[in-house]
């Protein structure tokens, strides 16, 4: 059971048009994979727990960051990935710049 909760995520990426914006992706994620949404509440993302979880540990971790959950559309499949995106505060570009 503990192997199945600590899934590796399918990428991290650095953004490439800006450097404060980085991007955790997932072709399944755990909670869009065992909660259904209700149809009215059109593409609403489960992800979004998941990046809440993820801004709590950034923030108490010292790297103040705005966390959002996406769906990305993959060409030839049903189901979009999840894109957890995290745009990092200024001070902690400009802290990272200075520790170089």
């Amino acid at each position: 059971m503990l192997s199945y909760c600590l899934q590796v995520a399918d990428s991290l990426e650095k953004g490439t048009e800006h450097e404060d914006e980085y991007m955790i992706s997932e072709k399944e994620l755990l909670v869009n994979r065992f909660i259904s949404v209700p149809k009215d509440m059109g593409a609403f993302n489960c992800g979004a727990f998941v990046a809440g979880i993820v801004r709590g540990v950034l923030d108490n971790a010292g790297f103040p960051a705005v966390v959002t959950a996406h769906f990305v559309p993959i060409e030839g499949q049903q189901r979009p990935r999840t894109t957890i995106l995290i745009k990092f505060a200024g001070e902690v570009i400009q802290r990272e710049a200075r520790l170089g």
